[in-house]
């Protein structure tokens, strides 16, 4: 994508309704305006070059950004995890891959912003859904983690080897139905 269309859609994104200090946004109804803006990142994230990926992780994680000056989408990161959680539950059928993508693309932006723990944990429920919905979630977690940072990297290519058992446990554990 040229330069001016990534700036202006980064641009527009920030004016989208949305707030990224939502609180109560875990518990809202799917698809709730932070759903749809955080999809809009994970998009826009997927669609750029390497460069752009780049951008659009300092724009995600500074409240000075230098990409675009005046704007910036500094937040609540545990809003990213919920994101991911929250999109993982898209993922119902073997056609549902853009979903595990999307949340996949969430994890790299936040690239040094959350616990690595809580990271894990967010990308098994991505990890679970796709195996659960006939999706091998190997060679999305392979593409996205070359294009992430050192933190997010480790942690996607902690689910290259991963068996679906364990990816399971985890979940089953944070939903409380051990």
């Amino acid at each position: 994508m040229d330069s001016i269309d990534f700036h202006t859609r980064l641009v527009q994104w920030s004016t989208m309704p949305g707030d990224l200090e939502e609180k109560e946004y875990f518990m809202s109804v799917y698809p709730a305006p932070l759903d749809v803006k955080f999809t809009t990142l994970s998009m826009l994230y997927l669609e750029g070059n390497a460069q752009q990926q780049k951008e659009v992780t300092q724009f995600f994680a500074s409240d000075r950004c230098s990409v675009v000056p005046s704007h910036s989408a500094y937040g609540r990161f545990d809003n990213t995890l919920i994101y991911m959680r929250r999109i993982a539950r898209c993922i119902r059928t073997a056609a549902d891959g853009l979903p595990l993508r999307l949340g996949l693309a969430a994890a790299a932006y936040t690239e040094g912003q959350v616990e690595t723990h809580d990271l894990l944990v967010s990308l098994a429920f991505l990890y679970h859904t796709a195996v659960r919905a006939g999706i091998d979630p190997v060679p999305s977690f392979e593409s996205v983690a070359v294009t992430a940072g050192p933190q997010a990297h480790e942690a996607l290519g902690a689910f290259l080897h991963c068996e679906a058992v364990t990816a399971r446990r985890i979940v089953h554990h944070y939903e409380g139905t051990c």
